[in-house]
């Protein structure tokens, strides 16, 4: 009996394990492509850009990038194709196309850089200082635009590199 119960386990967790895989298969397989678009009309939403793809296929999303300030568009988006054929066919049909009055650039969409990955600004880690301020005065209070009596102080500037 218990080497039955056992057997019985053993054929229940194997065929779990087996399912397991291949739900994980599946969801290997079906991938989706995610396809820059530039040179979008600035008035162009994500719903109408997503409209222009979705004669190839389902789109998964559809996004036009937006300045944050002015909440205005930045002229590019990003659609997720549901699958591979589908986007490679709109790539291919649409890249370079007139769309909304606007000739447009479409390509398959690269890997963003993981934020450790990307290079850093270089700002202030050149030779020399950069900027720098008034000075030499302790009194404070007033101090005219034009310094005749030439008791130190002085602008800010920025850095100009080893040009000079």
């Amino acid at each position: 009996m218990i080497t039955l119960l056992s057997t019985i386990r053993f054929l229940l967790l194997s065929m779990f394990v087996e399912v397991r895989s291949c739900q994980n298969f599946n969801q290997q397989t079906v991938l989706k492509m995610n396809i820059f678009v530039s040179g979008l009309n600035y008035s162009m939403s994500s719903e109408e850009l997503g409209e222009v793809f979705a004669s190839f296929g389902a789109v998964a999303s559809a996004k036009v990038v937006t300045d944050r300030a002015t909440g205005r568009s930045r002229g590019f988006g990003f659609v997720e194709m549901s699958s591979d054929d589908e986007g490679r066919a709109a790539v291919a049909q649409l890249d370079q196309t007139d769309v909304g009055g606007r000739k447009i650039n479409v390509k398959e969409a690269e890997e963003r850089p993981r934020s450790n990955d990307r290079p850093r600004s270089s700002f202030g880690s050149g030779s020399g200082s950069g900027g720098g301020g008034g000075g030499g005065r302790r009194e404070g209070g007033f101090k005219p635009r034009f310094n005749r009596d030439n008791d130190g102080g002085g602008g800010g500037g920025y850095d100009r590199g080893n040009r000079y």
